[in-house]
């Protein structure tokens, strides 16, 4: 069964729509691993006009199980991570980067530059994990990027229907069962996963991680961090 990571960004969203202090995205990660979740992940943005830099250092000090830093590869969060040295990092796309907005990082042409930058990172022990869309071409330009896992962007499984969704989910499914175990690399799946769609990837074995938020997120605004989070981990 994949292990059940809460991204925490739509926290963010609700504390700063008012410029209020709560909700406080520390307080919900430690209520999210006492009810099983066993990982935490947050997006800093460019613009931090969610996750602030206080969240990330007071997640680093708190979460007990292990924290994702979702970034995009720029030197100023590169340097910000390093000083932070969460567990992970993921490389994201860039929020100014338009045409990416719903896919993942692009990595024809950014070899060397990401290269480089995932180096420094492993040379402090991070894991860098990479953020892209569910395409065998990408996932082998990730592997001989040496990327320490892979996590595969389902936005447009979620957001399509009938025989395209049924597509997205097969390239999905496959990288997850075959092409991961293949090349023994730890792989994720995120963005967009619900209660209602967990179940079709809860008998991967190789399946390392499924990272949900909104849907999480929207559940909790209603009945709790705590059975939100239970309910999930039942589902699965």
């Amino acid at each position: 069964m994949p292990a059940l990571r809460v991204s925490l960004n739509h926290i963010a969203t609700i504390r700063q729509a008012t410029g209020a202090k709560d909700p406080d995205p520390v307080q919900a990660a430690a209520l999210a691993e006492l009810a099983g979740a066993q990982g935490i992940d947050v997006h800093l943005r460019e613009d931090r006009a969610l996750i602030q830099d206080r969240d990330v250092y007071l997640l680093k000090q708190t979460v007990s199980t292990n924290l994702n830093l979702c970034i995009a590869p720029q030197n100023e969060l590169i340097q910000l991570a390093v000083d932070v040295a969460p567990q992970l990092v993921t490389f994201v796309p860039s929020q100014h980067d338009e045409e990416a907005a719903e896919g993942g990082l692009r990595l024809t042409g950014n070899e060397n530059d990401l290269s480089e930058k995932m180096q420094k990172l492993r040379h402090h022990n991070i894991k860098v994990s990479l953020f892209i869309d569910p395409d065998q071409s990408l996932f082998k330009s990730a592997l001989k990027l040496s990327a320490d896992r892979i996590e595969l962007n389902a936005h447009y499984f979620a957001n399509s229907t009938g025989p395209t969704r049924e597509e997205e989910l097969s390239k999905l499914l496959f990288l997850s069962k075959h092409t991961a175990p293949k090349y023994d690399i730890e792989v994720g799946i995120g963005r967009g996963i619900t209660y209602t769609t967990c179940g079709l990837f809860s008998d991967l074995p190789r399946l390392n991680a499924l990272h949900v938020g909104h849907a999480l997120v929207s559940r909790a605004v209603l009945v709790g961090m705590d059975t939100a989070v239970r309910d999930f981990l039942a589902l699965l």
